[in-house]
Order: C-alpha cells, then sequence, then structure tokens
C-alpha cells in the first residue's frame, strides 16, 4: 500500500473516532511515527510483526511507547476489520510494548482539623477562590472538572449537587450545605455581572472576568494554603489528603464513587453513613432525569 493511501486512512481513522482535541493530537503525532517507519522499512503491513513493532517502540521511554502501540495496534485492527487490509495475525493479539514505569504513590499533606477548617471556611480569601477550594476540598473534582464547571451544571435546591464529567461519563456530587450557602452566594454575585449567569462558568478571574484555567486553580490552591496556614500545598497533595479524610466517614466503595472511579454499594459503617448514602441515591436518581 502506497504511503499517501495510508496517510489518508490515518485521517479517516482518527475523523472517526471523535477524538477529544489532546487525544487526536496524540493520535495523528503516534500514528505519522508509524508511517515514517513504514517508508523506511518498505515493507508490506501484512509483514509487521508484534516483534517488528516492539523492537521500534524500544527507542522510546516505556509510557510513550506503550502508549503510541496502542494506537497503532488499533489503527491496524481497524485497518483489518473495515477496510480489510491484511495484517499480520499476531496484531490481533494484546500485548504489552513495553515495562510500565513504576508510579510513585500520591504524598498526602499533613493538616490538622484546624487547618483542614480553617482552609474551607476562612474569609481572608475572595468568595471566587474560598467557594472553589471548599469545592475541591469537600467533592474530590479534579482541577479541570472544577474549572470547567458552569452554572448550568449546578443545582442548589433541596438537593444540592453538581454535575461534573464529559462525554458520557457524567458523575453527580453531592454538597454539604455549607458549600452550597457559598455557590448560593456567588451565583448572586455572578447575576448581578451577567444575565445570562447559567452559561457562565462559575469560576472566573475577578480582574480579566474570564474563565479560569486548571494551572491557574494550582498556583490558587498553592497560594491560598501559604497564606491561611503557611504551608504550600500543591493540589496532588491536598487531594491525597482530602480523599483520607473521606475515608474516615465513607467506605472506600463511597469514597471512589464521589471521585468517580465506580459505583457506590450498600456496603457503610453507620447509621449515619446509611443515610449519607440514601441521600447520595437520591441525587443521583434525580439529576440524571435532566442530563
Amino acid at each position: 500500500m502506497r504511503l499517501s493511501e495510508l496517510n489518508d486512512l490515518v485521517a479517516e481513522f482518527i475523523r472517526e473516532k471523535a477524538l477529544k482535541p489532546n487525544s487526536q493530537r496524540a493520535y495523528t503525532a503516534d500514528l505519522r511515527s508509524f508511517l515514517e517507519f513504514y517508508a523506511v522499512e518498505k515493507m508490506e503491513l501484512k509483514d509487521f510483526t508484534r516483534k517488528k513493532i516492539s523492537g521500534w517502540l524500544s527507542q522510546y521511554p516505556p509510557r510513550a511507547a506503550n502508549r503510541r502501540g496502542t494506537n497503532i495496534r488499533k489503527f491496524l485492527l481497524w485497518l483489518n476489520e473495515i477496510k480489510q487490509v491484511d495484517i499480520h495475525a499476531e496484531i490481533r493479539l494484546p500485548w504489552k510494548f513495553s515495562d510500565p514505569i513504576p508510579q510513585k504513590p500520591d504524598r498526602a499533606v499533613e493538616l490538622t482539623d484546624e487547618e483542614f477548617n480553617r482552609l474551607i471556611s476562612s474569609n481572608q480569601l475572595e468568595l471566587n477562590k474560598r467557594t472553589a477550594l471548599a469545592l475541591l476540598m469537600t467533592t474530590g473534582v479534579s482541577l479541570e472538572e472544577l474549572a470547567a464547571l458552569q452554572w448550568k451544571n449546578v443545582s442548589l435546591g433541596k438537593l444540592a449537587y453538581v454535575t461534573v464529567g464529559d462525554y458520557g461519563k457524567e458523575r453527580v456530587i453531592p454538597l454539604e450545605p455549607e458549600i452550597a450557602d457559598l455557590l448560593n452566594e456567588l451565583k448572586t454575585k455572578n447575576a448581578s455581572i451577567n444575565v445570562d449567569t447559567l452559561e457562565m462558568s462559575v469560576f472566573r478571574q475577578s480582574r480579566e472576568d474570564k474563565p479560569v484555567s486548571a494551572p491557574y486553580m494550582a498556583t490558587m490552591i498553592r497560594r491560598a494554603t501559604k497564606k491561611l496556614i503557611e504551608k504550600e500545598v500543591s493540589p496532588t497533595e491536598l487531594h491525597e489528603y482530602c480523599k483520607q479524610r473521606m475515608l474516615k466517614r465513607y467506605t472506600l466503595e463511597v469514597t471512589m464513587e464521589l471521585l468517580g472511579k465506580k459505583k457506590a454499594v450498600s456496603v457503610v459503617r453507620t447509621d449515619e453513613q446509611k443515610v449519607d448514602l440514601n441521600r447520595l441515591r437520591q441525587i443521583h436518581t434525580l439529576a440524571f432525569q435532566h442530563l
């Protein structure tokens, strides 16, 4: 098969997958590098064995090799199944392209109860930043999800909750009454700036009145913690600490649900937690009617 034909098929494959922009760029870069390898080797696609591809991928770090290999394998399988292009039989068998790099465990910061309460309730921060910090510490949302949160995804009724995530992976997270009050106050403030509040991002930069980004959120956390408790805490450290704190109140299953990892199950430790879990289920039932 000619290289120009393969280039066109790569473009068609990426279009069909309907990827997010970042994933689209990664797929394109990985498949273009494979086409360069294909052009150099001057072999038929059916002659590219697992050993051949793995040997070429060995020039990359393990994590990059595994990602590129996975994307290339998906493309070759698509060529075989959709375009009826012959590929080597070994490609149909899943395999690891490189040994994974052992990941370092997340490190949690040590906070006292007094420091925790000071972070989520201090009046020394602007309302915008105080609400963002409180949401991060009590719901398990990521910086990216928080930065992308819009008012249309926030419900402040009797059962207060936020809906985060996208692309069919939405999850509904209950809000403590104190957090709902902060959001209510922030929404009232934003309504005075822009009538179309529902289409606005919840968190905006005060001076420029534009939506915040995840890096902006990360900087805000470091500055806020340094100001309030004289410890510069990274987002990763804070997230790990809050997850461990949630584990003391809920079981692992419920905590993972709040963090978006899996569905909650009815295994709880106390009667008080049963009430919390029932409330969480009520919120899910109510919210998913509107998704």
